[in-house]
């Protein structure tokens, strides 16, 4: 319902008891229809710089303990957002988790900025070369 630009934030009418917790689980559904194409396409542009950035410092460490931590951090965002846009779709069933930095829940978001922060802090340290 969404088209190419949306319908205008706020203005989404699936969340409106058509959508089972659509806070949550379904919140890419509520985006499209509110940011329509574009607008999802951005968001997922958003995630990919991240992944890829992570992926950067990942393969720039020398050390196997910041390497691994990275890539831990790195998946968690990548498959949690992954499985949640599938279960929008309906290709996966669903399975209760948060879109990471959108869903509702103070909770998740500080894990994922904390992630965040732990991978940025990683990759200064390869940068600096001092001790981790």
């Amino acid at each position: 319902n969404g088209g190419l630009f949306g319908q205008g934030l706020g203005e989404s009418r699936q969340k409106l008891y058509f959508l089972p917790e659509a806070h949550t689980d379904f919140i890419i559904s509520v985006m499209s229809e509110e940011l329509g194409l574009l607008g999802i396409l951005f968001f997922i542009f958003c995630l990919i710089t991240i992944i890829r950035h992570s992926s950067i410092i990942i393969s720039q460490q020398s050390s196997l303990y910041p390497k691994y931590l990275a890539f831990g951090l790195t998946s968690l965002i990548a498959v949690q957002a992954s499985i949640n846009m599938g279960v929008a779709m309906g290709v996966l069933p669903t399975k209760g988790m948060s879109l990471p930095f959108i869903s509702s829940g103070s909770s998740s978001l500080i894990v994922f900025l904390a992630s965040i922060g732990v991978i940025c802090r990683i990759g200064r340290i390869e940068e600096s070369n001092e001790p981790p």
